[in-house]
């Protein structure tokens, strides 16, 4: 049966071109279709994309969208794989909410931004890959989510900060929340990645620097984050990365207490009391537990 859906959409939702390609459906996940695409963009040429599309058939106003945004890696491509490998429970709970799960390449220290000299992630992801699954999959552009871990955690704070109303829930498991706290975790990202550290947002020390760097922040864009179901994970006792991780989500949950949750309409659900290192091992039962509140917060 699977296989059969597989087959009908790749007719009818996939793209005439070869761009999107149906596979049969991984046995475990739920049901779910698999589509590899790639989808063009103006500034980085193509992009490769996974989506997976629920059994059945779409609802009238088209499946709600939850976009999955993964870490810094020494890959240039393939991270969007790692979905399906290390958080295999999530496919069945997409499956049975009926939500399309889409996850995309960010580069190898993208940083989910559009860099002053370099890559222009955040229009791909927030313009460009929406306007191609609009024209090529029955989706439902009003009811988004978005979630990512580490380097993607920091994307789904910092795109729902600067995009507010965009997405109605921002899962950010040991997310980079507030860079400008500790600059080096970025740099450092860069440095792996053979990226030139002020490419991205400039110099965190001159004016016009941590202005940029400002502005990508979620900590300093925490009212842009309005609106959401909020899940904000990161493991004590760590290590010293997740330890800072940890310190910089807390700080963030501290600001959005401060400019008052209820006042911003936030649910805000946040874990940080418990141990755990910078390992999908804890980041998968983590987005499994949210995801609830994901789901209830695309169909509300």
């Amino acid at each position: 049966m699977a296989v059969t859906v597989a087959v009908a959409l790749a007719l009818v939702a996939a793209p005439a071109t070869p761009s999107a390609r149906a596979e049969v459906t991984p046995q475990g996940l739920g049901g779910m279709a698999f589509y590899e695409a790639v989808v063009p963009s103006a500034s980085l040429g193509q992009v490769n994309v996974r989506i997976a599309v629920p059994p059945g058939t779409a609802p009238s106003g088209g499946w709600p969208v939850l976009y999955l945004l993964h870490g810094s890696s020494n890959s240039a491509n393939g991270n969007r794989y790692v979905w399906e490998g290390q958080f295999p429970d999530l496919f069945p709970l997409a499956a049975r909410d009926g939500v399309m799960l889409v996850m995309p390449e960010g580069g190898k220290a993208g940083y989910y931004s559009n860099w002053k000299s370099g890559p222009t992630w955040e229009t791909f992801h927030v313009s460009e890959l929406p306007s191609y699954l609009r024209t090529h999959f029955p989706v439902n552009s009003s009811r988004q989510a978005i979630a990512g871990y580490s380097m993607g955690g920091f994307g789904a704070l910092s795109y729902a900060a600067r995009h507010p109303g965009r997405y109605r829930a921002v899962v950010a498991l040991s997310p980079v929340a507030d860079p400008l706290r500790n600059p080096s975790i970025v740099l450092n990202d860069l440095r792996a990645a053979g990226a030139s550290k002020y490419n991205l947002w400039g110099n965190s020390k001159t004016k016009s620097g941590k202005a940029t760097w400002k502005s990508h922040d979620p900590y300093y864009r925490a009212k842009g984050l309005r609106g959401t179901y909020l899940y904000l994970y990161a493991g004590k006792n760590g290590g010293t990365l997740e330890d800072a991780l940890r310190a910089q989500t807390i700080k963030v949950v501290k600001k959005l207490k401060s400019l008052g949750t209820k006042k911003l309409s936030i649910r805000l659900s946040h874990h940080t009391g418990t141990n755990g290192t910078h390992n999908y091992r804890y980041w998968a039962p983590k987005l499994a537990a949210a995801w609830p509140g994901v789901a209830a917060a695309l169909h509300r």
